[in-house]
């Protein structure tokens, strides 16, 4: 009898397996287009994006089903490492009708003509970059304005990315003053200055040089192999760069 029913008990577990699996249904959700994020479109019309040059492409983003914007760009991959991701980054600019690059406002931003896709890979929250620029503004230091958005490209949806300001020098993102090739003294020479911590933009990747960058006299923490922080030169760019503007500017950041 106590083996007929384990038998009984059995047959019954594996019943209710079943049919729990059997429940199990997929269904598409229909999000409400006043519900969505704003959805940006580009049609390249075949081409393939390319890191370099950038290619002709269209841009359409809707709000709520509406269109905030329209019009050509030229589109880009962006990044380094990032670049072997399967979800690439992209870099593009606004032109007009002339294919001449043009200052617009996308998503109630500020008008430029330099705009970044950013797609947060790593992020499994996809919030990281976003919180922090939010807070930094908040505080009164400038870091990117930020919106999410949903990507589709040539009709294949791409997920979700950050449209994000490209940093560089201007009144409504980094304001500060042009730095002319010939201000090589007294207050003029303050700046304004643009560094980052990068790639080197060269053919090898790691390949840094006093001309490109400065390095840090302090080491990265737990560092090895005579590893460095270098700050490369970014506005003015190495091309436009003076000795005396360098010397000011190294002799800056190792005042900290």
């Amino acid at each position: 009898m106590k083996y007929l029913i384990n038998i009984f008990t059995f047959s019954l577990l594996i019943f209710v397996l079943t049919s729990c699996e059997k429940e199990i249904i997929k269904e598409t959700v229909i999000v409400p287009v006043e519900n969505k994020i704003p959805q940006v479109y580009i049609n390249t019309n075949g081409l393939k994006i390319v890191d370099e040059p950038k290619i002709n492409a269209k841009i359409t983003i809707e709000v709520k089903g509406e269109i905030d914007y329209t019009g050509p760009i030229g589109i880009e991959i962006r990044g380094a490492s990032s670049q072997n991701f399967p979800k690439k980054q992209f870099g593009f600019e606004t032109r007009d009708q002339a294919n001449e690059d043009i200052d617009v406002s996308l998503l109630d931003f500020p008008e430029e003509e330099d705009w970044i896709l950013h797609a947060p890979y790593l992020d499994g929250s996809l919030m990281r970059n976003k919180l922090i620029y939010d807070l930094s503004r908040d505080i009164g230091r400038y870091a990117s304005r930020a919106k999410f958005v949903d990507v589709i490209i040539n009709e294949s949806y791409n997920g979700v990315y950050l449209l994000l300001e490209k940093l560089k020098r201007d009144k409504n993102r980094i304001d500060i003053n042009k730095l002319k090739k010939s201000e090589n003294d007294g207050k003029d020479l303050t700046g304004g200055y643009i560094l980052k911590i990068d790639k080197a933009n060269r053919p090898n990747d790691r390949l840094y040089t006093s001309a490109n960058s400065i390095a840090s006299k302090y080491a990265p923490k737990n560092s090895a192999s005579g590893q460095k922080i270098h700050f490369l030169y970014d506005t003015p760019d190495e091309e436009d760069i003076t000795e005396e503007q360098k010397t000011y500017i190294s002799d800056y950041l190792a005042s900290f």
